[in-house]
Order: structure tokens, then sequence, then C-alpha cells
């Protein structure tokens, strides 16, 4: 099989094999793909499940091979939001959910049944890795269009929330490694700050700041704009206060305003101030902080809006 015309690097890695089999790649490991190739008829889909259980149609169980769109590691060298050691999140103790990430390559297609039969949230995570499996992500670095009315849309886009979710998955849910992929808006790439910056101190130069505010800090001024924020900070979450920020939802004030409330996330969404993904990733992002929404009338009119920096769809 040629491998190159595989999704973007989901294919198995043969190089560094999860398990011994020699270098050699059986029908199970390529099953997904002939499935999602859409030439296979009815027939032969029948006779496929008739020669073995787990080649059912739409199958969650069977091997998956998945790898990050690109390496993660160079883009976290440099640039804005870099990785560094003075600053990271994470959660108290990890989501037991989330282990099903990492054990699913050492698991037999009977061992997968079985998890998916046991939790939901493992089923669906079974069936955002098949399509992760077959599902290109390239649309996702294409520039926003408007649409035919030239109007920005009102409604989030479910497929997009997918896409977002299949990345997520595909970095092995590290969220900074998703954003940096991304690139563009999302981190300032393609500004030059060195010139900006040339411009912002000759001002400086030119006025009399007054005596009674404090020295201006330019080098960490620098560096928020060409890093972002915090310079420093090791936060962590206690994982029980994310699962009971799940379960209490949004304000009420949100459900009796959803629409509005959707169509002002829509623009934000479209204008990449933040993404929206499949509610049940939640349980695989390490340090995770859930904001509820509160949603404030005044005078029949918005007065403001709390915006999170995802929405989680449900």
């Amino acid at each position: 099989m040629d491998w190159s015309l595989v999704v973007e690097g989901a294919r198995p890695p043969l190089d560094r094999p999860p398990t011994a089999w020699n270098d050699t790649v059986d029908f199970m490991d390529i099953a997904v793909h002939v499935q999602a190739s859409g030439f296979l008829d009815a027939c032969t889909i029948h006779t496929l499940t008739g020669v073995h259980r787990h080649l059912a149609p739409h199958s969650m169980v069977l091997n998956t091979w998945i790898a990050p769109p690109c390496n993660p590691i160079k883009k976290r060298l440099y640039g804005f939001g870099r990785a560094l050691k003075d600053r990271g999140l994470n959660h108290d103790v990890v989501n037991p959910q989330s282990m099903i990430h990492f054990a699913w390559p050492y698991l037999s297609a009977d061992d997968r049944l079985t998890a998916i039969q046991a939790s939901l949230v493992w089923k669906k995570y079974a069936e955002l890795r098949r399509f992760a499996c077959v599902t290109s992500l390239k649309s996702l670095q294409l520039p926003r269009l408007l649409m035919a009315d030239e109007k920005v849309p009102t409604t989030l886009d479910p497929h997009r929330a997918w896409l977002n979710s299949t990345a997520l998955l595909r970095f092995d849910f590290n969220h900074g490694a998703f954003v940096r992929w991304l690139g563009g808006e999302y981190t300032n790439e393609g500004r030059d700050f060195n010139l900006e910056w040339d411009v912002i101190e000759s001002h400086l130069k030119s006025k009399v700041l007054p005596s009674d505010l404090p020295p201006t800090k330019l080098d960490m001024a620098y560096c928020i704009q060409t890093e972002g924020v915090p310079l420093r900070g090791q936060y962590t979450t206690p994982m029980e206060a994310t699962l009971l920020q799940n379960e209490y939802d949004n304000h009420p004030a949100v459900g009796a305003n959803l629409a509005a409330v959707e169509k002002k996330f829509a623009k934000e969404e479209w204008n990449s101030y933040h993404f929206h993904y499949l509610q049940f990733v939640y349980e695989f992002l390490p340090g995770l902080v859930i904001n509820p929404i509160q949603w404030v009338l005044i005078k029949e009119r918005v007065k403001s809006v709390l915006i999170a920096p995802m929405v989680l769809i449900r």
C-alpha cells in the first residue's frame, strides 16, 4: 500500500511498532482506510463482515494509527507561546478517562470493544479516533471566507468542532501544540515584532513620562507581546473541580438567550478568537479550567458577555 496517500501521517509507525509485528502490516491495519474509501460495494462489505466480526461497517475497534500533522517539537522552541519550564498547567491527578488514548494502540480489538461498552466517553473517543484516522485537517489552516451575503456565521459549525477535536487527538490532546500548528492569527505568525518595537521605542524617546509612574519595563513588555502571558507560573487545577464545573453547565440566563449567545460565539470563533470542541474532549485536556458563561442583559440589550477561550459543543 502507498502510505503517502494515507491522511497526513495517519499510518502504522513502521519505524516504531507498538507491538512486535516484525515490520509487517496486515489487513486489519488498513481496514479502516478500505472501509472509508467508498470503493466497496454492499456485497463486498457483507462478505468482509462475515470474514471477521470486527470488520462490520463503521467499526470503531479497528487499528487506527494516527500521528500529528507536523512535528510538534519544532514550534515549541520559538515564537509566540513557546514552551518554557517556568510556566505550565496541569490537574492535581490524572483523569482516568484519558488513559484510553495512550492504551488504545496496545489493546486488542476485543479489549477495545469491551472498553467502549463500559464507558460512553471511551465510545465517543473511539468514534473520534476513527474519524481522525481518515479525515484531513488541511481545511483548518485555510483562510476564513465570508458567507455569500458577506455576513459572518450566526451559528457554530458542528463539523469544525469535529475537526478541532480531531486535531487535539492527533496532538495527544496538547492544546498548545494544536495552536502552534494552526499558526496565523492564533500565534501572531508573520508579524515583525522587532520592527514594531523600533517604532514603539522611537515614540517613547520623544515623550516625557510622568514622574509618578513606575519605570517602564520594555523588556518585559516585549516578552508579553512576543510570547504571551503569563511569563511565569505553574498552575494546578483540582480534577474534582473541573468535573463539577462540567456538571454545572451554563448559568440559567444563557438558556433564555441561547440564540444570541451562539451568534456571539460564532462571530468570535470565525474571527479566530477561540475554538469550539466536542464536549467530551474536556476529559482529555490536562489543566483545563471550565468557566460557566453568564449572559447579562440590561435595558433589553446585551451589555456584556463573558467569553471563554474555548467552547465545548454538547
